[in-house]
């Protein structure tokens, strides 16, 4: 048997009613999810006043302004990404509406029942198949204390590189996961790239299909463009990129066959075999994200092969991944059978390599999964094409030298900005047939959470529980902040965004 990895498990997305977010408008700076808050003593109404990096709820008194959120204008999110404007949707909870919080900067209605934790465990059976067993374990004491010191983040003594593994777990009905293509990006870099790059700038109104095809352009698809090995659907991305840089002025092209101008465009400077491409691609890189020492934005990728160990989930690995980085996964393959997957928030603590690396597990999403689900959960069209999903599991931080993350039983979620069209889920703790659990209003023992038809565009999730005098109508509730990330919604893509605290070395 396995510990759980870190890798989101699968996942089917219900309706539920979804966490009043206000208006979706952006109200200055946010915070993260630091240290607990002090009430202010000379406050009348308790409000905290203070300036260190936190963002959890003040519970001691009654809010009587407004501001019953310390709002003390951190500059660093959980994630360990700048705050802007664009990825919060409030500093109070008076910006909330319907008995929400706001944490993290994200409005969240806030949990009706204690916290506790729930261990999950994976079997590999002869036949390759999976099954993973959950078991409360009300007993295990929960820590979610890396959340607000900062030691998901920190940054131990250890090599500057290290090798990054892992499998590529499906959701979804399908074949195994062979062959599909794992990209490891920087993600300070990558969410400016996303929102301000060529392929933004392309009218989403007028030239969907380009917006879309622009966005899922990546290095695998350019070694196959290159390659010849493409039926149209590639060339389709390639016309979309150039498109966008002519209509941003650019008087750079990818030239027909040219796999150092397909990398260019995307920002896989690592793998650029001229010099004068290369030199080109570090500047766009620096330039775009606003980071003076990007020098590129994909540190690696490869093409999943055959599990050595038989089972339906394919391994894969990159080298020479830097330690102590914040990085973000793309996992995606043809059209027709996958969608393309995002993952945030993935961070390479050096003193967590065991022998020559470490594993970081990661997902992919079935194009028949997303073409099914939605339907029977109320979009009988499916998922908008410009939409997506976010997904994850919340997880205490695990003991270092001990114990895995857990699950989290009794969490809520929610994210800065949605539509009407948008759905918050809850799910049903069976993870072997993982369903709706109608009505949910917290996270069951798998710690899943989802949105459907999320509008593309930068977002932020954050999530929360509560640890004492929980029920409703209980005075002076104890809530924690366990985590808030910056996420980046492309067309036509998903998003896991796992709340996963410190990956125990294995």
């Amino acid at each position: 048997m396995n510990a759980r990895s870190n890798a989101f498990p699968s996942f089917i997305l219900m309706v539920a009613t979804l966490a009043a977010c206000g208006d979706g408008s952006n109200n200055g700076l946010n915070q993260d999810t630091g240290v607990t808050p002090t009430p202010d003593a000379g406050s009348p109404d308790g409000t905290v006043a203070d300036d260190t990096s936190d963002a959890t709820v003040e519970t001691d008194t009654v809010d009587t302004d407004g501001a019953g959120t310390d709002a003390s204008g951190d500059a660093t999110p959980d994630s360990g990404n700048p705050v802007t404007d664009e990825y919060i949707a409030c500093t109070s909870n008076s910006e909330c509406a319907g008995g929400s919080q706001c944490v993290g900067g994200v409005c969240i209605i806030p949990p009706q029942a204690a916290a506790l934790l729930a261990e999950e465990v994976d079997t590999i059976n002869d036949d390759g198949t999976i099954t993973t067993t959950i078991t409360e374990r009300a007993d295990e004491p929960f820590d979610f204390s890396c959340y607000s010191d900062g030691s998901i983040y920190a940054t131990p003594e250890g090599p500057a590189t290290t090798r990054v593994s892992g499998i590529v777990e499906r959701f979804g009905s399908g074949p195994a996961t062979n062959g599909l293509c794992v990209s490891i990006y920087r993600e300070d870099a990558l969410l400016p790239w996303l929102g301000t790059g060529e392929c933004s700038q392309l009218d989403s109104d007028a030239d969907e299909e380009q917006y879309i095809a622009c966005y899922q352009l990546d290095a695998c698809r350019c070694d196959a463009w290159a390659a010849g090995d493409d039926d149209g659907e590639i060339a389709t991305m390639i016309d979309a990129a150039n498109l966008a840089l002519e209509t941003t002025g650019s008087d750079f092209e990818i030239a027909d066959g040219s796999l150092d101008g397909c990398y260019a465009f995307i920002g896989n400077c690592v793998d650029i075999t001229d010099a004068t491409l290369k030199a080109t691609c570090e500047a766009r890189v620096a330039e775009i994200s606003g980071i003076a020492d990007a020098t590129t934005l994909i540190y690696g990728h490869t093409l999943s092969v055959e599990n050595e160990d038989g089972s339906e989930f394919a391994q894969f690995a990159i080298e020479n991944v830097p330690t102590n980085t914040l990085f973000a996964y793309k996992t995606s393959g043809r059209e027709t059978r996958w969608r393309d997957t995002w993952e945030y928030g993935l961070y390479t603590r050096a003193d967590l390599i065991v022998g020559d690396g470490m594993r970081i597990d990661t997902n992919a999403v079935s194009a028949s999964t997303w073409q099914t689900i939605p339907p029977a959960v109320g979009f009988a069209g499916g998922i908008d094409d410009l939409n997506g999903a976010v997904a994850g599991a919340i997880r205490d931080c695990g003991v270092e030298g001990g114990r895995a993350p857990w699950n989290v039983v009794h969490a809520t979620a929610g994210f800065s900005f949605i539509s009407a069209q948008t759905r918050l889920a809850y799910f049903n703790g069976n993870p072997n047939n993982r369903l709706p659990a109608g009505g949910r209003i917290d996270s069951n023992i798998d710690g899943l959470f989802a949105a459907i038809n999320l509008p593309p565009g930068p977002n932020r999730v954050s999530s929360m529980a509560c640890t004492a005098n929980c029920e409703p109508g209980a005075s002076n509730p104890t809530y924690v902040a366990i985590g808030a990330r910056n996420v980046f919604q492309t067309p036509k893509s998903v998003i896991i965004a796992t709340f996963e605290g410190i990956t125990v070395p294995r």
